[in-house]
């Protein structure tokens, strides 16, 4: 016991789902299919005890589900997410049930997909256009086989909620440069 509380105290354990794991209320219920557990609330300041998984991008607004990785922390992923899925078949033991606190107070990466006129200066109308929108572009990558009149480019933005991206693709799609954009979900 002392361990563990050691282990809470410097931070290497997350204490709401240690109670949950004491109170054996994880494994118990897959977390998709509802369970008696109140869910864990996410903020996204809990630290490196806390990851945002990479291949679905969760941000707040989205339905989550949290794996419990050894000595990983607690990753958090949407429910849709194919990788999800697939840990959830094999490991269904370590899943904890999660979800969004009201209070969440920083930005999230999130992935997007744009098709657009091939032409210049439109990266930097692109940009313009989800800038505006308040959100910060992390990284750009464009298609290295340009078609003659489109090409796709590729972002990581960070969006504070799934509010806010709306807003970012909606200022996206009222670019005359833009024929599609969407939000990248799971890999």
């Amino acid at each position: 016991m002392d361990d563990l509380l050691e282990q809470i105290a410097r931070g290497n354990r997350l204490p709401a789902i240690t109670a949950q794991q004491l109170l054996g209320g994880l494994g118990a219920d897959p977390p998709l299919a509802g369970g008696d557990v109140a869910p864990v609330a996410i903020r996204g300041t809990e630290g490196f005890m806390v990851n945002y998984a990479r291949c679905c991008h969760p941000i707040p607004g989205d339905d989550i589900i949290g794996y419990l990785g050894k000595g990983e922390g607690l990753q958090i992923h949407t429910q849709d997410c194919k990788v999800a899925f697939r840990m959830l078949s094999k490991d269904s033991d370590k899943w904890a049930g999660v979800q969004w606190s009201k209070d969440t107070n920083r930005e999230f990466d999130v992935a997007i997909t744009v098709d657009t006129k091939q032409g210049k200066g439109v990266l930097a109308r692109v940009a313009s256009s989800i800038t505006s929108a308040d959100s910060n572009i992390l990284n750009v990558s464009m298609d290295d086989k340009y078609k003659e009149d489109s090409v796709t480019m590729r972002f990581t933005i960070q969006v504070s909620n799934r509010l806010h991206l709306s807003r970012v693709l909606r200022g996206l799609r009222t670019n005359s440069d833009v024929f599609r954009v969407i939000r990248n979900r799971s890999a």
